[in-house]
């Protein structure tokens, strides 16, 4: 008599290997297809500047993540012309539920090896001022100013992992 957990043991050995291939292609289409260029224009509107990536690759193995490489966030030309961020790679979590519903949606982030340039310009405001949330009793009389990100696009929650801080006039 067969043992009751062999095909359990053969369903699982298949979903292991049907997500290793999904895996595979989604990272493949992700690289080779228009598809690329919608997820630079989500980080564009994340960061709310021009964003520049090197390579993208995707994981679904636990939370469904998106791996940039040789990432480059353009400064706002009202603080100079070097960029704002620089970091080796940058991973983002996809939220399950705006996947499920065939939209790309960000929950949090994480920097390896960033390099950021704080600039403040004669006016007194900082360039990281309109990328960090603003606090509920400002934000709630303030009017968002145009050009910057939408909180639908803003990071919940921003990792780093051995990063330096530079500051600028």
């Amino acid at each position: 008599a067969r043992p009751s957990w062999r095909p359990y043991a053969k369903f699982l050995i298949l979903a292991v290997i049907a997500l290793s291939i999904v895996n595979i292609a989604l990272s493949l289409a992700i690289q080779h297809t228009a598809l690329n260029h919608k997820i630079t224009a989500r980080l564009n509107a994340a960061f709310g500047r021009s964003v520049e990536v090197g390579s993208y690759s995707a994981s679904l193995w636990g939370r469904p993540t998106l791996n940039a490489r040789s990432v480059t966030v353009s400064e706002d030309p009202r603080f100079g012309h070097e960029y704002f961020l620089r970091a080796e790679s940058l991973t983002v979590s996809l939220r399950w539920r705006s996947l499920l519903r065939g939209r790309l949606e960000f929950g949090a982030i994480s920097l390896s090896h960033p390099s950021l340039n704080l600039v403040r310009n004669p006016d007194g405001d900082w360039n990281v001022a309109e990328w960090l949330p603003h606090l509920s009793s400002t934000s709630a009389s303030a009017a968002p100013k145009p050009g910057l990100a939408s909180n639908a696009f803003r990071f919940t929650r921003i990792n780093v992992d051995s990063g330096r801080i530079n500051f600028k006039r």
